[in-house]
């Protein structure tokens, strides 16, 4: 059905333009350019191998991390609600184009940023829904692609503080350990992630050992 409206739309983009352009009328800019409609195919095509339950996950995942870093302290501010905002708004990448396509989808509704914002709680809980309802695709690159952007934006929501709490530390860590996120390897491992990285070795020793 999407895909079909999705179409539609687009369909009357395209014959809206030919006619005022054979009219010699100008093109109002309230009308989109035909790259949105390209867009919005391309993120419906992504979209369109995952299950609806698996894309309500996939959408919720962003949020799910905003909840648990920003919401770690039990105060969310200002400063990193709009970070959030800021990063769904401009994200931009040819590479990891499912991440692109979520974030396309929910800038697509200029409500629904918002909405589910607001609606965002129970984070870690959500994330561990993400891996039950995508274990069989947990490994495909462009899922192991967007568990490395919500680490990511996870990280940038802690600010660029010298360090960063003990509250925010925790969080990462659930992150990490949720998203499989390979913290040896990562390029803030020995400043930014020291903390997390100590915490993580801490959990995995007590499970060798327990």
């Amino acid at each position: 059905i999407f895909q079909l409206t999705l179409n539609h739309h687009c369909m009357k983009v395209i014959c809206l333009k030919v006619l005022l352009l054979r009219s010699g009328s100008q093109i109002p800019s309230s009308i989109p350019d035909l790259s949105v409609c390209r867009i919005y195919k391309k993120m419906a095509k992504t979209l369109s191998k995952y299950t609806p339950e698996q894309q309500r996950n996939l959408k919720l995942a962003p949020f799910a991390v905003f909840d648990a870093v920003a919401g770690a302290d039990g105060v969310i501010e200002t400063r990193e609600r709009q970070d959030f905002i800021n990063y769904i708004k401009n994200y931009n990448s040819k590479e990891h184009v499912l991440t692109q396509a979520i974030v396309d989808s929910i800038n697509s509704d200029p409500t629904e940023l918002m909405k589910m914002l607001s609606e965002s709680t129970q984070a870690h809980n959500n994330i561990y829904h993400l891996w039950s309802t995508l274990e069989k695709e947990w490994e495909n690159t462009e899922i192991k692609d967007f568990r490395e952007d919500l680490f990511n934006l996870g990280v940038m929501l802690t600010g660029d503080f010298p360090t960063m709490g003990s509250s925010e530390t925790m969080a990462l860590a659930g992150l990490a350990i949720l998203l499989e996120t390979d913290i040896e390897n990562h390029p803030s491992k020995e400043d930014r992630l020291s903390d997390v990285h100590s915490l993580l070795m801490e959990i995995e020793m007590e499970y060798r050992t327990s």
